[in-house]
């Protein structure tokens, strides 16, 4: 329900809103003033549309949409990392290590990190089965 009205704000932001119109309700105005300019007329913006809603509904509903937004979502997150980041973190850890971790990595990060990991490392990458 409210996606069509939270668009096209960040996650980031959503998360703000909702929470400051949770808990800060009429309030939320000399918040948004600590706010950069672009950010606080979006975010003003979608709270007097959100104030529209009758509160015995907007609670239930605003509620609900903040536990989606803060769901877990496991580690597909990983594949928004800069593999090279990865590659980096590595840095100074054995190959065995390294191939352990990258078992447990979507298989085309794991191929990025290797790719940026130095060639002698590459070499010393042992596979799946000299792991077990």
């Amino acid at each position: 329900m409210l996606a069509r009205l939270l668009h096209p704000l960040d996650r980031r932001q959503q998360i703000l809103l909702l929470t400051t119109m949770a808990f800060s309700g009429s309030q939320a105005a000399e918040l948004w003033a600590l706010l950069p300019n672009d950010t606080a007329g979006a975010l003003q913006e979608k709270a007097h549309k959100l104030d529209e809603i009758p509160r015995d509904k907007r609670v239930p509903v605003v509620v609900r949409e903040l536990k989606g937004l803060m769901a877990f979502r496991g580690v597909k997150g990983l594949d928004g990392v800069e593999p090279s980041w990865l590659a980096a973190g590595f840095k100074g850890e054995s190959p065995r290590v390294i191939a352990v971790a990258l078992m447990y990595l979507p298989s085309s990060l794991a191929k990025q990190i290797v790719q940026r990991l130095p060639e002698h490392v590459q070499r010393a990458l042992p596979t799946r089965e000299e792991l077990r």
